[in-house]
């Protein structure tokens, strides 16, 4: 027979298929335009004169945007509510995606900083709408869903642009992916799950026997004052922890295509190709580290998340044959560090307010540091002359994440009475 108190709880929640649908659609638009240009970008250079310098510029605009808007967008979704937020999130993806169709260097550039705007909304919004929309012990699984489908729209992105350009050219190719961004709005409008009201707290919990620590049910609602993000402990933690997977993300995925094509003395297309598994296999974390949490905890996976992390530096620099097993690896710890740091800021705000502040200075750490990444790894490779330096440099990363998720998830389960 149901708990009465797990039914009464429940219901204080909208349906999880309602709510998931949502987060998808939206998390299908939030990855894919940003890549899109780069299988087009040769050609968007040579056809606008661009330089190397001007072109590597496009890729690193969103990013550098996620770095600076991202505290904004909290205030944003605070002023408007999370349903808005997503409304301006879509709309400004639909209208920026066409503005950089547009061939010529000032639109191209000013749609690709405008996309970065919009999806750094939709950055925050998302971990706001999991925190309000999903009860407690579904948290990890659909934050695992939500960073599946970030990767399912990468890759998918990637591999169609190419032909769509080759057939249609590259603005037409470029334009195309805003039709998934109205598609999503579509869902979203359709899919209102309830008018927006003043963010719910989160229940105080009663403690769980079952090894996933956010698993407890809710014993009653407890009115609480939300907490400047700024004055929780666990909003640095985080911070530092997702600041080091950002670094070890970006620094792989900028350099890896280069490394392997140098290590393994495999064709440009081919290191290409084999680096683009390291993506494909995100896919798989974003499944597989959810049922982690569920069986060992939130603090049992950021171990094992960051063990995998460490697995791929470690084993690219000294075993390099076996490339292939550390890039499954080392795909699955790059969207499980994801999880595992916004499970753990969902399970630590008490309110969507609390969530939102968290979100956003979590990312904003992360991100500004993103932006170096690339270049610092590029700058000692080529003060090396070989990889050694830099790959160092990212075991060193890796096992600084270990520490520190491990650290944050530790705080988290102990302030939030769950056990580790």
């Amino acid at each position: 027979m149901p708990n009465p108190r797990s039914t009464s709880v429940q219901a204080a929640y909208p349906p999880l298929a309602m709510a998931l649908l949502a987060i998808v659609a939206v998390a299908l638009t939030l990855r894919g335009p940003i890549v899109a240009i780069t299988p087009v970008l040769g050609q968007v250079a040579a056809d606008l004169g661009l330089g190397a310098g001007a072109a590597g510029l496009l890729g690193t605009l969103p990013v550098l945007a996620f770095a600076v808007c991202s505290p904004p967008a909290a205030v944003v979704i605070r002023k408007v509510g999370p349903e808005v937020a997503v409304v301006l999130t879509l709309t400004g993806i639909f209208v920026s995606q066409l503005v950089r169709a547009i061939p010529t260097p000032t639109t191209v550039f000013a749609g690709t900083m405008a996309l970065g705007v919009a999806i750094t909304l939709g950055n925050i919004v998302v971990p706001v709408l999991i925190h309000r929309d999903v009860a407690p012990p579904r948290v990890a699984m659909v934050t695992g869903l939500y960073a599946a489908v970030l990767n399912v729209g990468s890759l998918a992105t990637v591999l169609a642009t190419a032909p769509l350009a080759n057939a249609l050219g590259w603005p037409w190719a470029l334009a195309s992916w805003s039709a998934l961004a109205a598609a999503a709005g579509v869902i979203c409008v359709l899919v209102q799950r309830r008018p927006a009201t003043p963010a719910h707290p989160r229940a105080s919990r009663t403690e769980s026997t079952h090894p996933d620590g956010p698993t407890a049910a809710p014993a009653e609602v407890r009115a609480s004052p939300s907490r400047p993000a700024l004055r929780i402990r666990a909003t640095w933690l985080l911070s530092l922890a997702f600041t080091v997977q950002a670094f070890s993300y970006f620094g792989f995925t900028t350099w890896l295509p280069t490394y392997l094509s140098d290590a393994t003395g495999s064709a440009p297309a081919a290191a290409g190709a084999l680096a683009a598994s390291f993506q494909a296999w995100g896919i798989a974390g974003g499944f597989l580290v959810p049922a982690l949490i569920r069986t060992i905890g939130l603090r049992g996976a950021a171990l094992s998340v960051g063990l995998m992390w460490t697995s791929l530096s470690v084993g690219t620099l000294g075993a390099p044959g076996l490339i292939g097993m550390w890039l499954v690896l080392g795909g699955m710890a790059q969207s499980g560090g994801f999880i595992v740091i916004f499970s753990a800021v969902a399970v630590a705000a008490r309110d969507s307010r609390e969530a939102a502040g968290m979100s956003a200075i979590v990312q904003a750490c992360g991100y500004v540091v993103a932006t170096l990444s690339g270049p610092v790894i590029g700058a000692l490779r080529e003060l090396s002359g070989g990889w050694q330096l830099p790959m160092t440099t990212l075991i060193g990363a890796t096992v600084l994440f270990t520490l520190l998720a491990t650290m944050a998830t530790t705080h988290v389960h102990r302030a939030a009475d769950y056990p580790a």
